[in-house]
């Protein structure tokens, strides 16, 4: 098929990219830079102003599959009101322009894959959240719900992804949790905190199965069958790259550190995939240990300093 994706140079569109490329796909990435250079090997670069159909809509046929996975990295600075304005009209932006570009299109694509987050369900604590759990309060459930009602008005067929806490070896989440751990940190807040977590490449691996699931519709958790709080992530972590655990990071430091954007890190959210397992999709890192070796463990060291 040919695959279309938007925000393909980011943290998971880079890796998805890869991944579509060893499956046979033709494989376009729009971006703002089209000679990106993370942009890997046999994939099509298309310049996008990310808020239009300007120079690519023509690219849409019918076997198309658009992948919107675009928007601005909210942890690039604090939160301020500002900020908040540009991650939200960021996601917006995109997502009408995909619109423009499929009421434009003479032949429809097959398949939206819209990206969304977690963030939907807001602070829940020790409650187990599904696909059917109600929307949370706050700045993130607001803009997860504008995001994703704004993807349920393009007129084709649209499976919106509520994505976990990715962990990858390329940054993000992990790369910060890295670092806290090097410094010899036993756990974050209270600890009790629930992470949604999920391996980058099980990522990739559930949009390419829902895309081959012709049947696939509607709103799927991506994120890990074993949940973990941020105590056993910590202590998983540390063991994995042999650091010591020596003090607690309290509440009121991280708040004072990272003002709004802690609640990153000190919201929990006890989510499970149950749809995209009645869809019959298997983690490949099903649970933390396993992924956290294969992310950062001794045979992933030995491999880089090889």
């Amino acid at each position: 098929m040919r695959v279309i994706i938007t925000g393909g140079t980011g943290l998971i569109g880079h890796r998805l990219s890869y991944w579509m490329v060893r499956e046979g796909h033709d494989v376009i990435v729009l971006s703002r830079n089209s000679q990106a250079k993370r942009m890997p090997p046999n994939v099509q670069g298309a310049r996008w102003d990310a808020y239009s159909s300007f120079g690519w809509g023509h690219l849409i046929e019918e076997n198309s599959v658009i992948v919107n996975l675009a928007g601005e990295n909210p942890t690039n600075w604090r939160w301020t009101s500002r900020h908040k304005r540009r991650v939200m009209a960021s996601r917006i932006d995109a997502t009408e322009a995909i619109h423009e570009a499929v009421e434009r299109a003479q032949r429809k694509p097959a398949l939206l894959v819209q990206a969304s987050a977690v963030g939907y369900y807001g602070d829940r604590g020790a409650e187990t959240i599904t696909e059917t759990s109600p929307m949370g309060e706050g700045f993130w459930p607001d803009l997860c719900e504008e995001w994703e009602a704004t993807a349920k008005e393009i007129p084709i067929r649209s499976v919106i992804l509520r994505i976990g806490v990715v962990l990858s070896r390329d940054g993000g989440y992990l790369a910060a949790m890295h670092k806290i751990a090097r410094l010899l940190a036993r756990k974050l807040g209270t600890g009790e905190q629930w992470i949604p977590w999920v391996h980058v490449d099980d990522v990739c691996f559930a949009i390419s199965h829902l895309i081959k699931q012709q049947t696939s519709i509607g709103v799927y958790n991506v994120t890990a069958p074993e949940p973990v709080t941020n105590t056993d992530f910590m202590k998983t972590l540390s063991h994995t790259i042999s650091a010591p655990r020596l003090y607690n990071v309290p509440t009121w430091s991280m708040n004072l550190l990272a003002g709004e954007q802690a609640l990153t890190v000190l919201d929990s959210q006890r989510v499970l995939p149950v749809r995209l397992q009645e869809a019959g999709f298997r983690f490949k890192y099903p649970t933390i240990n396993v992924a956290l070796e294969h992310l950062l463990g001794s045979h992933y060291e030995g491999r880089r300093n090889n």
